[in-house]
């Protein structure tokens, strides 16, 4: 694996919003938009709530003129929904919301690839972007046309020189030097990032480095999306110990969109997926995709045969 060009990540879980249970969703959130701009009054908590996990539809709505600002920033209110809303409204939308994307690294990079990949003028100079990029390599790398790249042995000179700049030169570090172990320094920079850590525990884990070399990684994140990474990509045959890959399950079962996603990308049914399902039901009680999570799990025991336990009516 080319630790300097590994994307195998997603931003934000998408599989429980496909099929007609989320057609519904369309329908009777946009009844709610409709009806709070008729009233000309705010949109309630819930529909914010939802229409978050829904950010491509609502940003219909918002170039529309049809959701106040101030709800535009609760609906939007982090990084991978604002990139979504932005993705699909782009010249419309960019005034408002690129500058507080342009704040995240990672953002600044997937927005640039983007606007690349699509052939849309940037609302910024492309330099502006380059810079947001911060102290990390990997990103630089990444953008930087082929011919134009830093030779790998120039790259892991460099590494050595700022190993514990930043968690991406750390990364870089691991990534160009066969290691055995992490220094305790390195280690510490790595643990400031959980997209680093995560990828850092990644490569140890397919050089077959012992698991209690780079458990301390993984042991430390607590987001949904990088528990589900470690979840998906390293806990399976990894000897993780028990209490760790408990963790990190019952941190991805408390978000029904990220738990589709792990069971999905794990291929699990049966009874392994019924007692998913039902750990995730109890923890996510209050979630605004809990009606999602039921839909989805109806349809999938109706293609699949599996099992529905009493869970599945709450």
């Amino acid at each position: 694996m080319n630790g300097l060009a590994y994307e195998h990540y997603i931003d934000s879980p998408h599989l429980i919003f496909q099929g007609w249970h989320a057609s519904l969703a369309h329908e009777r959130l946009a009844t709610e938009v409709e009806a709070s701009h008729a009233a000309n009054r705010p949109l309630d908590d819930v529909t914010v709530a939802r229409l978050h996990w829904y950010p491509a539809f609502a940003s219909d709505f918002m170039i529309a003129g049809k959701i106040p600002v101030p709800d535009c920033e609760r609906i939007l209110s982090d990084i991978s929904s604002r990139f979504r809303a932005l993705a699909n409204h782009y010249d419309g939308l960019a005034p408002l919301l690129e500058a507080k994307l342009l704040e995240d690294p990672e953002s600044a990079e997937r927005l640039l690839r983007w606007l690349r990949f699509n052939g849309r003028a940037p609302f910024h100079p492309e330099e502006e972007y380059i810079k947001r990029l911060g102290e990390d390599p990997n990103r630089h790398y990444r953008l930087t046309p082929p011919a134009q790249r830093v030779s790998r042995d120039d790259l892991k000179g460099l590494s050595e020189k700022n190993a514990t700049k930043s968690p991406g030169w750390a990364f870089m570090y691991v990534s160009c030097h066969s290691i055995a172990t992490i220094e305790p320094e390195i280690r510490n920079v790595l643990l400031e990032s959980e997209e680093y850590s995560y990828l850092t525990a990644l490569v140890l884990r397919k050089r077959g480095i012992p698991v209690d070399i780079w458990q301390p990684l993984v042991t430390a994140i607590t987001s949904h999306r990088w528990a589900f990474h470690v979840m998906r990509d390293i806990e399976a045959g990894s000897r993780l110990d028990q209490r760790t890959t408990q963790r990190l399950l019952r941190i991805v079962h408390t978000s029904p969109p990220w738990a589709v996603q792990l069971w999905e990308s794990r291929g699990w049914r049966g009874t392994a997926l019924t007692n998913a399902y039902g750990e995730c039901s109890t923890l996510s009680v209050g979630h605004e995709c809990t009606p999602e999570l039921h839909s989805w799990f109806r349809m999938t025991k109706a293609t699949t045969g599996t099992r529905v336990v009493a869970v599945a009516a709450r």
